[in-house]
């Protein structure tokens, strides 16, 4: 039992220098765990999308510190945990599709506790046959420090909508564009930002959109306003945009969370997206328009290391013609906007970065006492 680590005592194993999402998740979490008082530790780890340039800043002083014994935390590829030896240990997943990468179960059968964000990842892991005990909901959270909530006042002027993501085929960038091509007549009314998460390596990654440039020059020679902003943005800059912006547009083909989503709704901007994913555990049609997602595709075709996912796997995504009709609805609806957001606004204020550390530490406490029970 004197190995048994307290619950206020975590060591974090993974990549913090990226602009990689699950990076920018693991820097949210720890910082979170500090305010909650926590001790952590770190050992930085460099996988894909490291950036060795990328400044670390409001990370705690404990994470220099060596914080022994704690427990184990991480956000990555779980076979990257094959080699740690650390325990006990929590694996933060997640997947877009409606499995879980097939050469993820093993280790992650051998991981005390799999902590997933939401009901759709859970149900992945189930499918994938991870026993249920094993398995957490934490959901990720938004900072109200930065994401403030917006003055519902009534404005003049085209209609701002904003995209952002990474070019990766399951975001739905192309469905997006090839919508807003089809809205020609509200050109005048209907502005676009797109921040971008591209990649430098794109040639060899088949699941990146590399056209989208030809689509946005399209766009632009058909007379739309379109903003395109490449550079990593921190939170706050990313609210100052979102501050600017009438509708968040994410049609996505497959996500397990879909942080920005969350981000826009605790900000109460008008949010259109896919019907499918693990954005409906906090985004319902009370507070979002939701696209049926009923086109079918392979995770093979879709997401990285094909040879990773099952024949079953898959993701859903709505039409081109449906997105399109429902963003020019929210062009035309002020009032629309304005519900929506209100509405999505008070049921996402409880998601934060603080009550997600909570949560963890309610799922260490269970981790430990299971330890004493067995012990």
């Amino acid at each position: 039992m004197t190995g048994r680590p307290p619950v206020d005592r975590w060591h974090y194993f993974g990549m913090l220098r990226s602009a990689a999402s699950w990076s920018h998740v693991a820097r949210e979490i720890i910082k979170a765990l500090d305010r909650v008082g926590c001790t952590v530790s770190v050992t930085e780890m460099v996988t894909d999308r490291y950036d060795g340039g990328f400044e670390l800043t409001g990370l705690p002083a404990s994470t220099k510190e060596a914080a022994s014994p704690a427990i184990g935390l991480s956000f990555e590829d779980p076979r990257l945990l094959r080699n740690i030896r650390h325990r006990p240990m929590v694996s933060m997943i997640v997947t877009e599709a409606n499995y879980i990468p097939e050469p993820w179960v093993e280790p992650l059968q051998r991981i005390e506790k799999v902590v997933v964000p939401s009901r759709f990842v859970w149900t992945a892991c189930r499918r994938a046959g991870i026993a249920g005990e094993k398995l957490s909901i934490v959901p990720h959270g938004f900072d109200p420090a930065v994401f403030r909530p917006r003055n519902f006042h009534y404005k003049s002027g085209p209609v701002r909508a904003l995209y952002i993501g990474s070019t990766a085929y399951r975001k739905g960038l192309d469905i997006l564009l090839n919508a807003v091509e089809r809205l020609g007549d509200l050109k005048d009314r209907l502005t676009l930002t797109l921040k971008l998460t591209d990649y430098p390596d794109v040639a060899t990654r088949s699941y990146v959109n590399n056209t989208w440039r030809i689509q946005v020059a399209r766009l632009a020679e058909c007379g739309f306003s379109i903003d395109v902003i490449e550079d990593w943005l921190s939170p706050k800059e990313l609210n100052r945009i979102m501050a600017g912006s009438d509708i968040l547009c994410q049609p996505h083909r497959g996500e397990g969370f879909c942080l920005p989503l969350l981000e826009a709704a605790a900000t109460g901007m008008a949010i259109l997206t896919t019907d499918w994913g693990g954005a409906l555990d906090y985004l319902n049609a009370h507070s979002a328009v939701l696209i049926p997602a009923t086109e079918e595709y392979s995770a093979r075709q879709q997401l990285p290391e094909p040879d990773m996912w099952s024949e079953d796997a898959r993701l859903f995504g709505p039409t081109v013609e449906n997105v399109a009709l429902a963003l020019a609805e929210l062009v035309e609806s002020q009032d629309t906007r304005r519900r929506l957001g209100r509405s999505a606004q008070q049921t996402t204020k409880h998601l934060t970065w603080i009550n997600a550390a909570k949560r963890l530490q309610e799922v260490s406490l269970d981790l430990t006492s299971a330890q004493v029970s067995a012990e």
